[in-house]
């Protein structure tokens, strides 16, 4: 998952999705994110149509809950739930992998 924060920094995060649904998503980051903090995020869906393409979920959404968590670096150490007030389906072309013959 990676997470754009306009004015801040650093301004390009990424985390680790733990739970999707209509309404938003939980996911972890070693980065503190304040409540009430309007994020664009993108998430890689685990399947595309096409071995040469992957498919993305663009976001856009507001903290409503941030748990801090009590693990030792390096591990994400803040759990954060987010809203998802807009979004939409991005298809991204992938380079195909190169066979060695």
């Amino acid at each position: 998952m990676e997470v754009i924060r306009p004015h801040h920094s650093p301004a390009h995060l990424v985390g680790e999705t733990c739970n999707i649904s209509s309404n938003g998503v939980l996911f972890k980051t070693d980065h503190p994110i304040d409540i009430g903090e309007s994020l664009e995020y993108y998430v890689t869906l685990p399947t595309a149509p096409s071995p040469n393409e992957r498919l993305r979920l663009r976001c856009v959404g507001k903290v409503v809950r941030v748990t801090d968590g009590e693990n030792a670096a390096p591990s994400p150490d803040h759990t954060l739930a987010v809203t998802m007030e807009r979004y939409e389906f991005m298809r991204q072309r992938v380079a195909a992998k190169a066979t060695g013959l």
